[in-house]
């Protein structure tokens, strides 16, 4: 049988591993882990965890406006969104520039939304009927 890994690499990865779940499993953990990756400039979330602010989409600001406005008000940079989401620059420049022909299908643009508000600790409700709305529009 072939290995990628030596026995002693395997038990430190399988040690890691068990580590990790632990730490990311129980909320309480997962909390000080993430306010120790933000001390250190490895991570980028520093609200507790599960909450949850208000934003709404006025009728003079579309959602993708709204999402920019969260995302600065964290100090975020696009890159540090893509970073720690791995959704790409572009669409998440599309998203907030509400560039619709340049965002994938709606099948999938409505996970990535939900993804960026889930990461920007904020409710997905509006911004996804506010980018429904301006998809619906586009198809007319």
């Amino acid at each position: 049988t072939y290995f990628l890994m030596t026995e002693r690499e395997r038990e430190e990865f399988n040690a890691r591993a068990t580590m990790a779940y632990e730490i990311l499993s129980d909320e309480r953990c997962k909390y000080f882990y993430d306010q120790y990756l933000v001390k250190s400039r490895r991570g980028f979330l520093d609200a507790v965890p599960g909450e949850r602010r208000e934003v709404s989409v006025g009728a003079s600001e579309g959602p993708g406006v709204t999402l920019r406005r969260a995302r600065e008000e964290k100090g975020l940079a696009v890159k540090d969104v893509h970073m720690q989401t791995r959704i790409s620059v572009g669409v998440i420049e599309a998203l907030e520039q509400e560039e619709i022909e340049r965002l994938p299908e709606w099948v999938y643009l409505k996970g990535l939304i939900k993804q960026y508000c889930r990461f920007l600790q904020i409710p997905d409700n509006e911004i996804v009927k506010g980018f429904e709305t301006l998809v619906r529009e586009r198809e007319v």
